[in-house]
């Protein structure tokens, strides 16, 4: 597998016309945005608070998304991260999996992508 197709990294920002003390809810908003679009491959998936989405009772449990958030000037970054196409040897820590490893192979990466936008910008 090429390095290129083995993860999905993004990052976006975001200026929220919400008070500064809501924005604690951001990186749960994104995590399920990332759910909600995987699930539509398949119903594998949950968010776990605050930052990670995790596949379960999946053939490969585990963490296969994690999400961070940071303030920054008048809004928020949101990074993405997701294991698509990696093996089990690849992986970070013996917890995480990917979704190549829970039966979803060749997943187009930029459809992930502009799922996901799509599904945090309607949350």
């Amino acid at each position: 597998m090429e390095p290129a197709k083995e993860r999905l990294l993004f990052s976006f920002y975001i200026e929220p016309k919400h008070a500064r003390e809501d924005w604690g809810w951001i990186p749960l908003l994104a995590g399920l945005a990332v759910t909600h679009t995987l699930n539509l491959q398949k119903e594998y998936f949950s968010t776990k608070w605050p930052n990670d989405v995790l596949a379960i009772n999946s053939p490969s449990d585990g963490k296969v998304c994690g999400v961070l958030a940071e303030a920054h000037n008048n809004g928020v970054i949101v990074g993405i991260g997701i294991n698509v196409a990696m093996e089990k040897e690849q992986l970070p820590v013996p917890t995480a999996t990917s979704m190549a490893l829970v039966g979803l192979e060749d997943l187009d990466r930029n459809k992930l992508l502009a799922g996901i936008l799509k599904e945090f910008a309607l949350l």
